[in-house]
């Protein structure tokens, strides 16, 4: 008899919710044990809401995926490591953290566990990764959003339509921790937090979000565009990013380590 994967899921929100629908459907597989909550109100899950780590934990998950944002990344893997299971960030832009990261991956091969980036909401990061090998020149990504995927995820001040932000890939995860972790998968991918240049639009015609990523290099050049659907009104990640951590959590993926 195949052993089925023992997942534990960080959070219970829109996406945590999204993810554990596909999981479903790989019940032969895989089986969720638990989700780590921050409150005993909420959501209905599939499975037991547990709320501390060790109680979380104490189920011996294999692999866990956090969907509950970067605070929670900054605060959950490095003990979810240490305990020997693999890890799959939903909230990427956490490793802009280099000291943070280092660590991680230092860990990670001493317990001999997988850190899983999943792809997000965008193709093309396999194209990008095998693109490092030859040099590459230039790595823009520019994510153009109705208003209310910014609003209420970003302090500033986000006019009508037109240019939101523009710098680079470790200033937009600071700046957008809810809408631009898919640039840390792109950074960590490619050239980097620091040469990964990224601009964020707003667009009040759009029903969806719309991801662009532009790679030029020795190898030559691609771009990539996808209009991805959200999730709900109220969540700012796009559909796919829900299928991304399930392929992350299945196996096919790209590894930090």
């Amino acid at each position: 008899m195949t052993t089925r994967l023992r997942i534990g899921i960080i959070g219970r929100g829109a996406l945590a919710q999204e993810l554990s629908r596909h999981l479903a459907q790989h019940t032969a597989s895989t089986e969720i044990v638990g989700y780590l909550a921050r409150s005993k109100s909420g959501q209905a899950m599939p499975a037991e809401c547990f709320f501390s780590l060790h109680d979380f934990l104490a189920q011996k998950p294999d692999l866990v995926v956090e969907c509950a944002g970067q605070a929670a990344t900054a605060q959950y893997a490095l003990p979810v490591i240490q305990a020997g299971a693999h890890y799959v960030p939903a909230s990427v832009g956490a490793l802009a953290d280099d000291i943070f990261r280092a660590r991680l991956v230092d860990t990670a091969r001493s317990m001999r566990s997988q850190i899983r980036l999943p792809t997000g909401a965008i193709v093309g990061i396999d194209g990008l990764a095998a693109a490092r090998h030859t040099p590459i020149d230039d790595v823009l990504y520019r994510g153009t959003m109705p208003p209310s995927t910014l609003r209420g995820h970003y302090d500033g001040d986000i006019p009508d339509q037109g240019l939101v932000f523009s710098g680079s890939a470790r200033e937009a995860v600071k700046r957008f921790p809810k809408n631009a972790n898919l640039t840390g998968t792109i950074a960590l991918a490619g050239i980097g937090f620091d040469r990964t240049r990224v601009e964020m639009h707003v667009d009040p015609g759009l029903n969806a979000n719309v991801h662009e990523l532009i790679v030029r290099g020795h190898f030559g050049a691609f771009d990539v565009k996808v209009s991805g659907l959200r999730i709900s009104d109220a969540s700012p990640s796009s559909r796919i990013v829900a299928g991304s951590l399930a392929q992350a959590a299945l196996g096919s993926t790209y590894l930090l380590l």
